[in-house]
């Protein structure tokens, strides 16, 4: 799992939620193991929202004036223009 203050993609999220609830679904996960899951999982899913929800308001923003107009994400700020990896 990355740590908190590691850049994550969001396909590398998505991914590793998918990884996440693969290894859930196997019965041979300890009940601590599927705690830990649980809670990463947790994570990644409300980091990969926040990300889908930044890019609908990017496009709202488009469409509704008709113009590009540069969007600065409130929760991930990394992504600002040309701040992107």
């Amino acid at each position: 799992m990355a740590k908190k203050s590691e850049k994550i993609t969001f396909e590398a999220a998505f991914s590793r939620l998918e990884s996440v609830v693969a290894s859930m679904e196997n019965d041979h996960t300890t009940l601590e193991e599927s705690i830990a899951l649980y809670k990463e999982g947790v994570a990644l899913s409300a980091q990969c929202a926040a990300v889908l929800e930044n890019l609908e308001a990017e496009i709202l923003q488009v469409q509704k004036d008709g113009s590009i107009t540069p969007f600065v994400p409130q929760i991930f700020p990394e992504y600002e223009e040309g701040g992107a990896e």
